[in-house]
């Protein structure tokens, strides 16, 4: 018990001068570079896939370009309140304020721990379950001496229940462990200014709680569920498919066959023959892809027919024998 006691007051002397420093630095301004970089890699895909016509593929990466756009405005309207509140007088926490909320903190959570080493305040959830979908326990790993930074907050799950095709992903808004809070931002931020270690804990346990299928790296109805590069419809495990030029993953609807080794393949990796239609691998077109004047092996070894029927019959009637008939007669058969 004394030893819980001293750690205690250990914990709460150095986060209590953290904040306080915390509060100083913060004064800086500092421009959310992150969330705009990683929107603009994603746009870029975006439009990669767009060039290849891949429009419903483009569709699926809308959700994840709003989310990031979403924290980046947060952070914008954060960074604006905070150049109005650099008037005000620095913050002072004292050590006492951070005890009794590490007190009421073990009260409220299954479990509390520090980690003096990496400066590290560990607080474990209990199960956390959004609309059905059971994501287990998770773990705040808040680290006292990089407040403001992008790594000052980690969310562990646990016991992972990741979606079907994303490992990074433990929560539909936790990628790599880092936990996107969107419009909880700003009373995160006043919490912590304020030394409010508690009320910042309470905040993040019910930002976890809380699912925006706008904002959400996966949505829950396709968590298990890998969708189709092809048609962005939902693949069951039975219905998977890959090209095997771009190793897309695809439905059996969206695929076609190598007319020549007979390979899946998606449409836009074939390549079609303007003559015969027929679509061929990157692996059995010729070099220089299929033209009108290069088309199939199998086009240009077919004869071409020297004229058309009608043409025919046109140039038999061209080359019948005139006869003339004079005005007033009556051309009989013979």
């Amino acid at each position: 018990m004394q030893h819980d006691i001293r750690r205690r007051w250990r914990g709460a002397a150095r986060i209590a001068e953290a904040i306080t420093i915390y509060d100083q630095q913060e004064r800086a301004l500092h421009l959310p570079i992150n969330w705009f970089q990683e929107a603009r890699e994603l746009t870029m895909r975006h439009n990669a896939v767009v060039e290849r016509g891949w429009l419903a593929a483009a569709e699926s990466l809308h959700y994840p370009i709003g989310f990031r756009i979403s924290c980046l405005q947060a952070e914008l309207r954060l960074l604006t309140q905070r150049m109005q509140q650099m008037s005000l007088p620095l913050t002072t926490i004292s050590a006492a304020e951070i005890y009794r909320d590490l007190v009421a903190l073990e009260a409220e959570f299954p479990a509390v721990s520090f980690d003096f080493e990496n400066s590290r305040l560990k607080v474990q959830t209990e199960e956390i379950v959004l609309e059905g979908l059971p994501l287990g326990a998770f773990q705040f790993s808040w680290n006292w001496t990089q407040l403001g930074t992008d790594r000052d907050l980690l969310v562990h799950a646990l016991r992972p229940c990741r979606p079907y095709d994303r490992d990074d992903v433990t929560h539909p808004h936790i990628s790599s462990d880092e936990f996107c809070v969107g419009e909880a931002a700003q009373p995160l931020e006043c919490a912590l200014g304020s030394g409010r270690l508690l009320d910042y804990f309470l905040i993040l346990r019910q930002t976890l709680q809380t699912y925006n299928s706008e904002s959400a790296f996966v949505e829950i109805p396709f968590w298990f569920q890998r969708r189709c590069q092809g048609c962005n419809d939902s693949l069951p495990r039975d219905d998977e498919s890959f090209c095997s030029a771009c190793q897309e993953i695809l439905c059996s609807e969206c695929l076609q066959h190598c007319s020549n080794c007979d390979d899946e393949a998606c449409s836009s990796c074939l390549d079609y023959c303007p003559v015969c239609d027929r679509g061929f691998c990157p692996f059995c077109r010729p070099a220089g892809g299929l033209t009108k004047e290069q088309p199939c092996e199998s086009c240009q070894e077919t004869p071409e027919r020297t004229s058309r029927p009608n043409e025919q019959s046109a140039t038999a009637t061209t080359d019948a024998p005139l006869q003339s008939v004079c005005l007033g007669e009556v051309d009989l058969p013979a």
